[in-house]
């Protein structure tokens, strides 16, 4: 059973357009401890670590998620770096059967006035589909980010190896359901880094 897509995160918020909140200037990322620059086309991998939750009505609970990506914007004054999502998967989810139909786009926003490695992320045009299978029948839920704040993103330099993604129960808004869908779905996660294997968002 699949999440293709999320976070981001949910592709991941592997791939990730990263912007600087509120400034013209730019959020970049380095990929290494000597200060190397993220650039177009690097590749953007994660996968989920614990169980990937999406909490609503109804709740649903998968073991495996993985988010893929590729940077399409490097930053500078006035932009952002950006990647697009090109695989965001959530697999071996019980009784119920989940599929991303758009891949979207996940930011990420330097955290405080001063950059310390951290990042806030959002993501954009992910759609989420979810079919729970019941006894009474199947329960049809969709839902959408636009803008949506995901959580964070913990820079290398702070963790001290790769880098890492916990999305705290981000609302996930509902675009068309069955009856018995929530008005939103919440969704909780924990990714890994492992491409680039240094992160960190200047």
């Amino acid at each position: 059973m699949r999440f293709a897509t999320i976070l981001g995160l949910l592709a991941i918020a592997a791939a990730a357009v990263m912007a600087f909140a509120a400034t013209a200037s730019a959020t970049t990322g380095t990929d290494s401890a000597g200060g190397s620059a993220v650039e177009v086309i690097d590749p953007i991998h994660a996968t989920n670590v614990g169980n990937t939750v999406l909490d609503g009505t109804p709740s649903v609970t998968c073991k495996k998620s993985t988010m893929r990506g590729t940077v399409s914007n490097s930053g500078s004054d006035g932009s952002t770096l950006a990647a697009i999502l090109s695989i965001l998967t959530l697999e071996e989810c019980g009784n119920n059967t989940v599929t991303v139909e758009k891949l979207g786009y996940v930011e990420a926003h330097t955290e405080g006035a001063v950059p310390n490695g951290n990042g806030t992320l959002t993501s954009t045009n992910v759609e989420v589909t979810v079919l729970t299978h019941n006894i009474l029948g199947t329960v049809h839920c969709i839902y959408d980010t636009n803008a949506t704040d995901l959580g964070r993103l913990d820079g290398s330099n702070n963790t001290g190896g790769t880098a890492t993604i916990t999305v705290d129960s981000a609302p996930l808004p509902r675009t068309g359901t069955d009856f018995g869908c929530g008005s939103t779905s919440e969704l909780t996660a924990e990714y890994t880094v492992s491409t680039p294997d240094y992160l960190a968002i200047d």
